[in-house]
């Protein structure tokens, strides 16, 4: 029998917590008898280390159960008194002899790290037993052996010892400088159970200081075992990833080594059956064939005739959605504007009303039904415009004019502003461009009344041109609730849109009729001649910011204008059709004919 083995597996499954049992007493007896059994033999066999090793598994296990080992194992417990008490008085308890004989079996073996652990159970034995000055001495020998054992082997690459207490260094935690040198193996775990112990016997003693001194490296010790432990696991975790993925991968080969092989088996029968086939065709059914893949030929162009035809059907369908939804959306803009007519209605019987209830007629009323039936008259215009534009009907009367009087057309309305609180502000211009003047006209007009609708009270709307080298940009800005970047593009990019789905706010909100009509006029313009290439209908807009809606006409120099109006006075009609043919050559490049129409006009 190997005495040694047996040995070990008798002393690992005493103190190991491996022993199953009824109940707590029926496990520690057990794990009683597997260490005496080690004890015994190992005593007879003259192995100091294992003698030590049981000697001090039993002082521990000796310090909580001493009256149950003596009654139910009375034997074996006065072997051990015998073995251990020779120099003790009779009523001293087991747990100090047996710890103290197993610290001289150690130091006898030289085993410092078996030393220093047997100096800590020494060291809980007395602290047990309330004697904490020894407890102390016991575990400053335990620390002492450490410092002994880290000198002897790593003295070398760090001198540094450690201590019981320091208190003129409280925040320096050497073993945690140990852990953290990789150079240096040592073992956090006996380190922090002497500093768990020492914190307690300090404790004890009354020494605080001390006491969270040792409590604080206990703790830092604990979690550098901690980290370290989950290091190791998960080092063994990924050791046993990579074990299984290469499994894995070797399962993976295999297969597809294997696939590779039942392919090629495959495709070598299929290739030789194919050749049969092949050549049976040939002798046997070639005719059969030939049917076939006439037959063949025949499905698959008729299937793609049905699939071009299928196709052209879903290009008519999606072309008569998109028909549908835009003509949805201008009769809802042609009933919206038809219908916003009658607030106006309403608002002049008011103020009908309101003149019989006073028995006279204010200027000040009378100026408003005035302009309300004015309001009216464009709706109705502008719808009639709508409907000539979409038969195509709309004609354009092309004249040069200064913008000065609409501006001021524009600026003698302002009293539906002033009714809601608005600011109209109409900044004054002497440019003068080339367009149709009514159109151009209807055009500020929208942009102002579509500005006064979205601009809260005390809000500002201004009228404003700016001239340059091409054209004049004529612009309403607000200081409404303005657009969203998404808003912006829709209003700038689409022809018909549903304007329910445009800004944030409901209120006043129409079908964007006259916005269309806007972009239609300047269409017609750019249609008409590449003279009005620089014609264009736009919206900036920042959301919060308000919004400035704008569009361009052909600039008309202002001394060609003068000379107009003269020639005008002197021949009205063809002196002005000469110098409308003078400005289009001169811009379209044809200086000859510029020259000539110039003449003739001047004559």
């Amino acid at each position: 029998m190997d005495t040694a083995q047996w040995v070990y597996y008798n002393y690992m499954l005493g103190p190991g917590g491996l022993v199953e049992g009824r109940n707590a007493e029926d496990i520690t007896l057990q794990e009683f008898d597997y260490l005496f059994r080690a004890y015994i033999a190992s005593r007879r066999n003259g192995m100091k280390y294992f003698e030590a090793n049981c000697l001090q598994a039993l002082s521990t296990m000796f310090l909580d159960n001493d009256s149950l080992i003596a009654r139910e194992r009375g034997d074996e417990y006065n072997i051990l008194r015998l073995h251990v008490l020779d120099n003790y008085d009779e009523k001293t308890k087991m747990p100090l002899p047996l710890a103290e004989r197993a610290l001289k079996l150690f130091k006898e073996y030289g085993d410092l790290y078996q030393t220093a652990c047997t100096y800590r159970s020494l060291g809980e034995i007395h602290f047990h037993n309330g004697d904490n000055e020894k407890s102390l001495e016991s575990y400053a020998n335990a620390i002492h052996c450490v410092n002994k054992h880290h000198l002897l082997y790593y003295g070398d690459i760090s001198p540094d010892t450690l201590s019981i207490f320091k208190p003129d260094d409280l925040e320096r935690c050497v073993e945690n400088e140990w852990i953290k040198d990789t150079l240096i193996s040592t073992f956090p775990e006996w380190i922090a159970g002497i500093r768990q112990q020492l914190s307690l016997t300090y404790s004890a003693l009354g020494n605080k200081q001390a006491s969270d001194y040792n409590r604080n490296f206990y703790l830092e010790l604990v979690q550098a075992t901690n980290q370290n432990l989950e290091l190791e696991n998960r080092t063994a975790e990924l050791q046993r990833q990579n074990s299984s993925l290469h499994g894995r991968m070797m399962l993976c080969l295999m297969s597809v080594a294997l696939a590779l092989l039942l392919a090629t088996l495959f495709r070598f029968r299929f290739n030789r059956n194919t050749d049969n086939s092949i050549r049976e065709l040939k002798e046997n059914r070639w005719r059969s064939l030939q049917d076939f893949m006439q037959w063949n030929d025949e499905e698959l162009k008729e299937l793609e005739e049905n699939k071009e035809e299928i196709e052209d059907k879903l290009v008519l369908t999606r072309h008569d959605l998109e028909e549908n939804k835009r003509k949805n959306a201008e009769n809802r803009a042609k009933v919206s504007l038809a219908r916003s007519i009658v607030p106006f209605l309403d608002r002049i019987g008011g103020e009908v009303m309101r003149m019989k209830q006073s028995g006279h007629i204010a200027d000040e009323r009378r100026d408003y039904i005035v302009e309300l039936s004015q309001q009216i008259e464009k709706y109705n215009a502008l719808l009639t415009q709508w409907i000539t534009m979409q038969r195509g009907q709309l004609s354009l009367h092309i004249t040069s004019f200064p913008l000065k009087k609409l501006f001021q057309i524009v600026a003698e309305g302002h009293y539906s502003f002033d009714q809601k609180g608005i600011k109209l502000v109409v900044n004054q211009t002497d440019a003068c461009v080339k367009a149709d003047e009514s159109l151009t006209l209807f055009m500020i007009n929208t942009l102002c009344d579509n500005a006064r609708k979205f601009t809260p009270k005390d809000g500002t709307v201004t009228l404003s041109a700016e001239t340059t080298v091409d054209f004049v940009e004529i612009s309403v800005t607000d200081t409404g609730c303005g657009l969203s970047e998404e808003d912006v593009e829709t209003l700038n990019s689409s022809k018909v849109y549903d304007s329910s789905r445009i800004g944030n706010s409901d209120e006043d909100k129409g079908f964007g009729f006259g916005l269309m009509n806007c972009r239609g006029i300047i269409n017609k313009y750019k249609k008409t001649s590449s003279f009005f290439s620089s014609c264009d209908f736009g919206v900036k807009s920042k959301l919060g910011q308000g919004s400035t809606f704008y569009f361009r006409l052909p600039r008309v120099i202002k001394m060609l204008v003068v000379l107009l109006l003269v020639s005008v006075q002197t021949f009205a009609s063809k002196a002005t059709d000469y110098y409308d043919s003078l400005y289009i050559a001169n811009v379209d490049g044809e200086y000859e004919d510029a020259v000539r129409y110039a003449g003739l006009a001047i004559e």
